[in-house]
């Protein structure tokens, strides 16, 4: 649907889940207001090549960012994180060329793959201390020059940071792996 440009949820709204696909490919979205605190789920693909900008997610009940959530949004520059997120799924901001700070909840875990594959303006992140994996391609090809790796990290994944400008990386004592290519090209 190229018609609808946002989406409101009146006040007290029920709304507890988001179906997959619910809203892709609705390029002309822009906006979401008003997002409900009962929210506890966003489905794979949901959001997936809208014209969203921005987004608060940070009062919800969400503790997944599932599969392409918002793939492909180039127009999003930012986004709130639910307080309770606990795991990035594959793809769920890939492509999100325009996306340039994410600052992520104390309860995140784990980042799997493509995460923030193809964010070519990001370039400031905070990984937060309770973070044990970093999944296959998780930052590849974004801007990040810095990134301080928590005492929790077990394990950077393949090509985790490959194509960045990341200039320095403090591996730290708990991490026990790390991945073909995870910074190659830098």
């Amino acid at each position: 649907n190229t018609n609808i440009t946002g989406i409101t949820f009146e006040e007290g709204s029920q709304i507890k889940w988001i179906g997959d696909h619910a809203f892709k490919n609705c390029s002309s979205l822009k906006t979401i207001n008003n997002v409900p605190a009962g929210l506890t789920d966003i489905n794979e693909w949901c959001f997936e090549s809208t014209a969203l900008e921005s987004v608060d997610l940070s009062n919800t009940n969400v503790t997944i960012m599932k599969d392409g959530v918002f793939f492909n949004n180039t127009s999003l520059t930012s986004i709130k994180l639910p307080n309770k997120l606990e795991d990035f799924w594959d793809n769920a901001f890939n492509g999100c060329t325009s996306l340039n700070n994410i600052e992520m909840p104390s309860t995140v875990k784990g980042i799997y793959n493509n995460v923030f594959l193809n964010c070519k303006q990001l370039s400031d992140v905070k990984l937060p201390m309770g973070l044990t994996y970093i999944g296959k391609n998780a930052f590849c090809k974004s801007s990040i020059a810095s990134i301080t790796f928590p005492p929790s990290l077990q394990k950077i994944d393949e090509w985790a940071f490959q194509s960045t400008k990341l200039a320095n990386v403090v591996i730290p004592t708990n991490c026990n792996t790390i991945g073909q290519g995870a910074f190659s090209d830098n």
